[in-house]
């Protein structure tokens, strides 16, 4: 993890090694899709947002109720600028299964769109659905309401 550009490459190397029949088997399934995640998930580290994208999509080609992959999907599209499709994408999300990263990703959808307030109230939410971090959401709370306090 001290390393995201070297664990990225590796994903990619991995995923180029597979080979067309990686996903004959259940097991070769499942690890390349743990592959994507993880390739995806290095990928925002190193904003290739695009990059990201196309993983989370090839997870949720096989895997459409991953709800992980739905979450970082709509995190590299908002970090793209396409906020209005994340946020899209976390309104289908949050209807069939409300959670906290769900409403913490189109906070951040909000926040692209400049909704501060919807932003604060997805915060909110956030905060309910997974008190467990409630501690992230606090800080991105505490952020955004930083950034839209008028500049003195």
């Amino acid at each position: 993890l001290n390393h995201p550009k070297e664990a990225f490459d590796a994903f990619t190397a991995a995923l180029q090694a597979g080979g067309p029949d990686v996903n004959d088997s259940t097991g070769a399934k499942q690890l390349t899709e743990q592959t994507h995640l993880r390739r995806a998930e290095m990928g925002m580290t190193i904003q290739k947002y695009d990059e990201a994208v196309k993983d989370y999509e090839a997870v949720l080609k096989s895997s459409p109720n991953n709800s992980r992959a739905a979450v970082g999907l709509a995190m590299a599209l908002t970090g793209k600028g396409e906020s209005a499709k994340a946020k899209e994408q976390m309104d289908a999300l949050i209807a069939k299964s409300p959670s906290g990263p769900a409403f913490y990703a189109r906070a951040m959808a909000q926040y692209g769109l400049k909704n501060i307030a919807e932003a604060l109230k997805d915060l909110d939410q956030a905060t309910q659905a997974d008190p467990a971090n409630a501690q992230r959401y606090a800080m991105a709370k505490a952020q955004i309401s930083g950034a839209s306090a008028p500049k003195q």
